[in-house]
This record gives C-alpha cells, sequence and structure tokens, in this order.
C-alpha cells in the first residue's frame, strides 16, 4: 500500500504540476491576448486623435480662407464701386466739356454734333448706371428693364429733333 499511495501521490505530483504548467499557459496566453487587444485599443485611439487633430488643422485653415475670401471679396466689391463712380464721373465730365462747347460754337452743324455727343455720352451713363446698380442676389441684369429704359431715353432725344419713333419689344419677362 505504501508503494500504491506513493505512486498515487507521485500521479497527483505529476497532475499538479502539468495542471499547473497548462495553468500558467493559459494565463499566459490570456496576458498576451490582453496585451494584443490594449496594443489594438492603444493603436485604434491614436488614429482617432491623430484624425481629430487632422480635421481640426483642415477646419482652422478652411476658417483662415473663408475669412481671407470674404476680406477679398470686401476688397473687389470696394474697387468696383470706386470704378463704377469714376466711369460715372468720368462720363458726365465729358458730357459737360461737351455742354460747354456747344455753348460757344457758331455753326449749327458743329452744335448739332456736339448734341449728338453728349445724347451718346448720357445713353452710355444710364447704361452703365442701370448694370451697376444690379441689387438682385444672382446679378443677373434684367436686359428688357434696360432696353426699355434706354428706348425712352432715346425717343425723347428723337422727339425733340421734331421725329417720331415706335419701339416695339417682344419677348419673356
Amino acid at each position: 500500500m505504501l508503494e500504491a499511495e506513493k505512486n498515487f501521490d507521485e500521479a497527483t505530483k505529476i497532475k499538479d504540476n502539468e495542471l499547473s504548467v497548462a495553468n500558467l499557459e493559459l494565463a499566459d496566453q490570456f496576458t498576451k491576448r490582453a496585451n494584443a487587444e490594449r496594443n489594438i485599443l492603444a493603436v485604434i485611439v491614436g488614429l482617432v486623435i491623430i484624425i481629430l487633430v487632422v480635421v481640426y488643422f483642415v477646419y482652422r485653415k478652411m476658417q483662415r480662407d473663408k475669412k481671407e475670401l470674404e476680406h477679398a471679396l470686401s476688397f473687389n466689391q470696394m474697387l468696383l464701386k470706386e470704378v463704377n463712380h469714376r466711369v460715372k464721373n468720368n462720363l458726365a465730365f465729358l458730357k459737360s466739356m461737351f455742354y460747354l462747347k456747344e455753348k460757344y460754337v457758331d455753326e449749327p452743324e458743329t452744335k448739332e454734333i456736339l448734341v449728338e455727343f453728349q445724347n451718346r455720352l448720357q445713353a452710355m451713363a444710364s447704361v452703365h448706371e442701370q448694370l451697376y446698380r444690379v441689387d438682385n442676389e444672382n446679378g443677373m441684369v434684367n436686359l428688357r428693364t434696360v432696353l426699355l429704359s434706354n428706348m425712352r431715353e432715346f425717343e425723347s432725344v428723337v422727339q425733340q429733333k421734331g421725329r417720331q419713333v415706335i419701339f416695339q419689344v417682344e419677348g419673356e419677362t
């Protein structure tokens, strides 16, 4: 019996050792798996942080670009207003010069030519004013309105000469 107990104790120790080794291997596998999962999680968190940082910087750049574009647009609008103002002033100046010259000329043909130049300058000034005073959202010019306005001015000039003109405008509104 002693030998059987000894064999039993040895077999139990061997089994215990095998179980301990198996438990250690299993614990080692769990540790490796937990480390792998932690590493994957760390990589994912790192990538998310990198993506967020990139998105933040892209957003900031877009905001800066938007401000620059708004500033450039504002500056260009101011320049356009200035150019339009100068064109208007130059046309008025030229018309005035022709008017003054007409007052000092005695020849009827020359007077008629100077008056015609004044009328043409007035027509150009009128068209220019209508074009630069576009206030609608899409920046489109209503050609019908521009044409009708200019036709009325032309009609009044022609009627001053004792002539009659009839205009007919067709088209979609």
